[in-house]
């Protein structure tokens, strides 16, 4: 995979193109919620490891999902709270539905 990688982006350097080569499939995708709410309490547990270890009772998977699943009720409740305020600007930022909220959800985890 990286050697494939590099040469493609040695093939479009040398054809004078800014291409960027990515992974089959990469393009496009929308990281997932538990993805990024993951990420975000992996990088607060290495930020703080006491912090961390006081809020979410340890350092360890348990504590891991539990950090996770307040993450997700954080957004979730970001989000209803803007449609609540605003929802016309909810609607066209987000549109509507189930979906809508997961698009929220994202947003406020990036």
């Amino acid at each position: 995979m990286k050697r494939s990688l590099t040469a493609a982006v040695l093939a479009a350097a040398l054809a004078g193109t800014a291409a960027i080569a990515l992974p089959a499939g990469a393009a496009g995708k929308t990281p997932s919620i538990n993805a990024l709410a993951s990420q975000e309490c992996k990088d607060e547990r290495r930020e703080d490891r006491t912090e961390f270890r006081r809020d979410y009772r340890g350092t360890n998977a348990a504590a891991l999902a539990r950090c996770v699943g307040a993450q997700k009720n954080e957004a979730r409740r970001d989000c209803r709270e803007e449609r609540r305020e605003d929802a016309s600007e909810y609607k066209r930022d987000f549109g509507t539905g189930s979906a809508a909220l997961r698009r929220c959800m994202i947003d406020e985890l990036r």
